[in-house]
């Protein structure tokens, strides 16, 4: 078996950012400004998702652990969404290149 490096998260060296929203900041606005800034961080970091993929596969790196807060606040009780009821506006769909092992962790809150 061949050891495969991965990658987890951080880039210091590209322009990849994810962004995020803590609950007690978005129980300030109104239910359609929370999902209107949710779905800007989702899609926002969707689009950062591709970008990091594209750039593992690029630097030769086998696998990119896939971060829980892509979709921030998924579960969260107060400020939650369900990406299959479709609350957030615009849906996108990526797929990664051959070779790139992309595992992630549950969605949480």
């Amino acid at each position: 078996m061949a050891l495969r490096f991965g990658l987890c998260c951080i880039f210091t060296q590209e322009p990849i950012r994810f962004r995020a929203a803590t609950a007690k900041a978005l129980s300030t606005l109104s239910r359609p400004r929370q999902l209107a800034k949710l779905s800007e961080i989702c899609l926002a970091n969707v689009q950062n998702l591709l970008a990091a993929v594209q750039t593992v596969s690029r630097l030769g790196i086998g696998a990119f652990r896939v971060l829980s807060p892509i979709f921030p606040r998924f579960t969260h009780p107060e400020v939650g969404y369900g990406l299959d009821q479709g609350s957030l506006p615009g849906g996108v769909r990526i797929g990664h290149p051959p070779g790139v092992r992309c595992p992630s962790p549950p969605l949480s809150s």
